[in-house]
């Protein structure tokens, strides 16, 4: 038991080591930048492994404006801010062009849904364009 207690902690030390250094600042490897925590309690995890809130200073190299102050890279929607850029939930309602290849495709009621980590999407044959729905399992009526 003894055993497993430290090689848990020395996981735990290795694990959080790698991910923020000195300052809360991400170390290299990343290809999402210098990352802060904007909200230490925001628990979403996106695509990439962001959590909402995350701020960078700058964008990723691979990624691409959807429109005014929002940007897309990785399935992580980022907004532009004064501190950098936060990673955002994906606004209902936003059109883009194409989604991760890591997606899952779901059918419901006869429509076809497409989520990848907490986004969801259906695509419009008409705009060739995915556009960004609300989880159809949510029983918020907003």
């Amino acid at each position: 038991m003894k055993f497993q207690k430290v090689i848990g902690f020395m996981c735990c030390i290795v694990v959080s080591s790698c991910a923020i250094g000195p300052g809360g600042r991400r170390g290299g490897g990343s290809v999402h930048g210098h990352v802060q925590v904007g909200n230490p309690g925001a628990a979403l995890i996106l695509g990439a492994g962001v959590l909402i809130g995350t701020i960078i200073t700058s964008l990723p190299k691979k990624h691409v404006a959807v429109k005014e102050d929002l940007y897309l890279s990785d399935g992580v929607f980022y907004k532009s801010t004064p501190s950098g850029y936060v990673a955002v939930s994906a606004p209902v309602g936003t059109w883009v062009a194409s989604i991760p290849t890591q997606h899952d495709v779901i059918h419901i009621n006869n429509h076809e849904y497409f989520r990848n980590n907490s986004n969801w999407y259906q695509f419009d044959y008409d705009k060739n364009q995915y556009q960004v729905v609300k989880n159809p399992f949510s029983v918020s009526n907003n």
